[in-house]
């Protein structure tokens, strides 16, 4: 198991979120992606572009509760699968 922890703001879109995690993993970006989320995916899959709400959606507009899991995909060939988490920053 390998794991990250990645420190964003609420307004961070899907877009920025996909991107920061290809920079963490030392991936290069060459792969279709998709965020699970509630039972919706946004992103880049299966040849279809990336939709507007993919770049408009925030992690803060999602609806997503403190600790609730989602799903990052990428590279369906390999399949990466990457859990993620939202955790509340305490300053």
């Amino acid at each position: 198991m390998i794991w990250r922890r990645l420190l964003v703001t609420g307004d961070t879109t899907l877009v920025e979120l996909h991107k920061i995690v290809q920079i963490s993993m030392g991936s290069e970006g060459h792969h279709l992606w998709t965020f699970s989320i509630n039972g919706h995916e946004y992103g880049h899959a299966y040849g279809a572009g990336i939709g507007k709400e993919t770049y408009e959606s925030t992690l803060a507009n999602l609806g997503l509760r403190i600790h609730e899991r989602f799903l990052y995909n990428y590279d369906f060939g390999d399949y990466w699968q990457h859990e993620m988490r939202l955790v509340l920053r305490h300053d």
